[in-house]
């Protein structure tokens, strides 16, 4: 069975006061959006300011995390963005065990340490 597409014949334009409401609207929708996008910039710019003026200090003793070759390790140990402030991860060997604990800043200031949690026995 073939379906076919239903073209629509009527060419008609939108009339002179139409066009010009539309054409101010679209542009209004434009100017709208690249203060938006001017916005989340500045917002960006400004977590990020405030990122990187938090103290790198307060490892935990076991944490090698910060001075790791891993990408990966390095990333979650820098500090980011969260709803409730910043958080950085840590993670080391403690024993027998590798572990990862979790740091916080709150928006009030509050600095506070997750429980450390088991990842894998160490090799």
């Amino acid at each position: 069975m073939n379906k076919s597409i239903t073209h629509v014949s009527d060419t008609s334009n939108l009339a002179p006061e139409d066009l010009a409401a539309f054409k101010a609207t679209w542009e209004r929708l434009a100017e709208m959006r690249a203060e938006a996008q001017r916005i989340e910039e500045a917002a960006r710019d400004l977590q990020n300011s405030l990122l990187d003026s938090l103290p790198v200090d307060g490892c935990p003793e076991w944490c090698t995390s910060g001075a790791s070759t891993d990408p990966m390790a390095r990333m979650g140990h820098t500090w980011g963005g969260l709803s409730i402030g910043a958080g950085r991860e840590h993670q080391g060997v403690l024993s027998t065990w590798v572990v990862s604990q979790s740091e916080f800043v709150r928006v009030d200031g509050t600095r506070w340490y997750s429980r450390i949690d088991r990842v894998r026995r160490a090799v």
